[in-house]
């Protein structure tokens, strides 16, 4: 969701550049759409990570020597919530001819969330002349937690260094 953000303020105000890691920009779901309806009958749903993901970043965190603390996130999702993503998404969507800055897209061929084709999307609709892409192929979508992350902070360091 912080790329969704990103991209309304790329559209708003004058930022260097932005990156975006797996940014949601559209959500195919139908149920999505009807969440303002749907809260009143399931106000919550249960998005609990099954996926290796949690053992990956615990045991990166025990080689570090850092507290086990696993990955924060919540296992349970308002379903008003989900519905206001989806507004944030539309307003992102209306603003993209807006956003000029320089682009850094980062998505993964296997993130479960966010189809690596919305990078697509995004990059068709602004007004950058400026858009470097990657996708990964073996991450999903928690970009910088996941197996890739060396990669991803070696992107995003390049990407930011070339800003100055």
């Amino acid at each position: 969701m912080g790329g969704t953000l990103g991209l309304l303020l790329a559209g708003a105000y004058p930022l260097a550049g932005l990156a975006l890691l797996a940014a949601p920009i559209d959500y195919q779901s139908m149920p999505v759409r009807y969440a303002n309806r749907l809260k009143y009958v399931m106000p919550y749903t249960d998005q609990s990570d099954r996926s290796t993901l949690p053992g990956i970043v615990m045991a990166e965190q025990a080689r570090r020597g850092e507290p086990q603390i696993g990955r924060v996130r919540y296992d349970r999702w308002s379903t008003a919530a989900v519905f206001e993503l989806y507004q944030l998404m539309t307003a992102a969507r209306q603003s993209l001819s807006q956003v000029s800055v320089p682009l850094l897209l980062v998505y993964s061929a296997g993130d479960p969330t966010v189809p690596h084709i919305q990078a697509d999307f995004i990059a068709e609709n602004v007004s950058s002349t400026s858009i470097e892409r990657h996708v990964l192929t073996q991450s999903g979508h928690i970009l910088p937690q996941d197996i890739e992350r060396d990669t991803v902070f070696d992107i995003v360091s390049r990407f930011t260094a070339s800003l100055k």
